[in-house]
């Protein structure tokens, strides 16, 4: 039983950790680059798709969202405001919209991956990671 004990302490170390990255990693992104972490990772896998474009949804799938709260999303980031992406109806089937990471959008994801690494680097700086993670394995 004890054993299960300090498997939950030793996941529960790791969770907290992970939470407290993407808290700070949200304000970061938010504060400098006036993104959420979601519409960051929009613009980071359309940054690895072909022609930096991908339909709405595949967006959907891979960020995890609602098809409704997606569009929202999207909508925003395509605004004039934002400027990040930029909508395109597919010529094949004029059902299908996709969106393309614009020149701004680019920017704000290479100045947001350079916080990211110095937010990930410090926390994980800060406590024994790969110990806990270890640790976590080794009680599996």
């Amino acid at each position: 039983m004890n054993t299960h004990h300090e498997f939950m302490d030793e996941w529960l170390a790791l969770d907290n950790l992970q939470l407290k990255i993407k808290k700070e990693l949200e304000n970061v992104l938010q504060k400098e680059y006036s993104l959420s972490i979601k519409e960051f990772y929009v613009l980071y896998y359309l940054s690895k798709a072909p022609e930096k474009k991908l339909r709405l949804q595949q967006l959907q799938e891979l960020i995890g969202l609602s098809q409704s709260a997606l569009s929202r999303l999207v909508a925003n980031m395509e605004a004039d405001r934002c400027g990040a992406l930029q909508k395109h109806v597919c010529t094949d089937d004029r059902r299908g919209t996709y969106t393309q990471m614009t020149e701004l959008g680019e920017n704000k994801l290479q100045l947001g991956l350079q916080s990211f690494h110095e937010v990930i680097g410090t926390n994980f700086a800060q406590v024994d990671s790969e110990r806990i993670l270890k640790q976590l394995l080794n009680k599996l």
